[in-house]
């Protein structure tokens, strides 16, 4: 019998934007979010895939700018039918730093879930609150 892949328990409320973006959460600007996202930071639950080092190198990533990328032209055939289609052209990406408090709060965070995935505790919204809870929490 195949393991089943364990799932992290977190409170699907939780998920949720303001998380990340509340002046009581996170506090993450809507760039620093994406940004993050682009990490492979989207969830709550993302926080699994990351350790202290994932975090810092996700922090030093987004200081740095994407350049834009330009049109690539559609590759047409003799008969003039599209071989590959055309690829429109991205933006660039400025880099941002993360303010001191950004940085802080995230790392208290990735701490919390991991403690309270190691002890089987599901991650909810009360218990993962910045303000009420994590900004107590301590980083060891």
């Amino acid at each position: 019998m195949a393991a089943q892949a364990v799932q992290p328990p977190v409170d699907l409320a939780l998920q949720q934007t303001p998380f990340w973006t509340s002046q009581d959460q996170m506090d993450l600007t809507i760039t620093a979010r994406r940004r993050l996202g682009n990490a492979g930071l989207v969830f709550i639950s993302d926080f699994i895939d990351f350790k202290t080092n994932e975090l810092k190198g996700a922090f030093k990533n987004i200081r740095t700018t994407v350049p834009a990328q330009q049109v690539i032209r559609a590759v047409v055939d003799g008969n003039g039918d599209e071989v590959f289609a055309a690829i429109p052209p991205v933006p660039a990406d400025v880099g941002i730093i993360l303010s001191a408090k950004w940085n802080r709060r995230l790392k208290v965070a990735l701490t919390a879930f991991h403690h309270y995935t190691s002890i089987v505790r599901v991650c909810t919204v009360g218990n993962m609150n910045y303000m009420t809870v994590l900004k107590d929490f301590q980083i060891e």
